[in-house]
């Protein structure tokens, strides 16, 4: 039996959320071993137990309760994918903070990133957003 590769799928507190369930459906059919991750943001949209559902695997509630996920599976991921990327966590991704579960397995990871962002097209054009961008496409993020 050949392993799946590993995704995180990262999802953050946008309108947009509600397309990552049916995103986690589909990268599963090509083949991944999708492993949701929602911020406090991505809660007010959608809940950990769709994705649950969907995965088949468990939701980490936060960083601290389970105090060793982000580096076990950090380490793990073959690729990370954030969908929808809010200009907030996009934001903090760029500073390097490591605040909340996404934030700091995103910062474990070697694994490549992709980052899809998803907010108000004033948010985006905001030329803070863009340097965030121009930031970690210059890290290969």
């Amino acid at each position: 039996m050949t392993l799946k590769p590993k995704l995180l799928l990262g999802i953050c507190g946008s309108i947009a959320a509600y397309k990552a369930a049916d995103l986690c459906r589909r990268l599963m059919e090509a083949g991944f071993d999708v492993y949701p991750v929602l911020t406090d943001g991505a809660r007010r949209f959608v809940t950990p137990e769709l994705f649950e559902s969907l995965s088949h695997h468990p939701i980490p509630s936060d960083l601290h309760a389970e105090p060793l996920w982000h580096t076990d599976m950090g380490m793990a991921f073959d690729v990370c994918v954030i969908a929808p990327a809010s200009a907030n966590t996009m934001a903090r991704l760029a500073a390097g903070m490591a605040d909340d579960l996404l934030l700091a397995t995103l910062l474990v990871s070697k694994a490549p990133k992709v980052i899809v962002p998803a907010m108000n097209t004033g948010m985006w054009q905001n030329p803070l957003t863009q340097g965030n961008l121009e930031r970690l496409v210059g890290l290969d993020y």
